[in-house]
């Protein structure tokens, strides 16, 4: 399959709105599908994973402004204000 592409402003998302992780996707003729999901990794030496998603309890949230000349994306978001270098997204 080439050129089939997932519209992310064809998804009838809100602006702003967090993506949960599992979140089923597909292009407009339903030929192909995405699954978008995450997991948290803590390093053997923390108890608690120390980045903060952005929305809610989801790190991924679709935004309808422009930016880079495209409109209709999704974007990662977090605060890791604390210095545990080895929690991964």
């Amino acid at each position: 399959m080439t050129g089939q592409t997932i519209r992310w402003e064809a998804q009838n998302l809100a602006d702003e709105i967090g993506i949960t992780s599992g979140s089923i996707f597909s292009d407009t003729e339903e030929s192909i599908k995405l699954t978008v999901s995450w997991d948290s990794i803590l390093d053997n030496h923390q108890s608690t994973f120390e980045m903060v998603p952005q929305y809610g309890a989801d790190f991924l949230s679709f935004e309808q402004d422009m930016q880079g000349g495209e409109t209709g994306y999704l974007t990662l978001g977090f605060d890791k204000s604390m210095q545990h270098t080895n929690d991964y997204l």
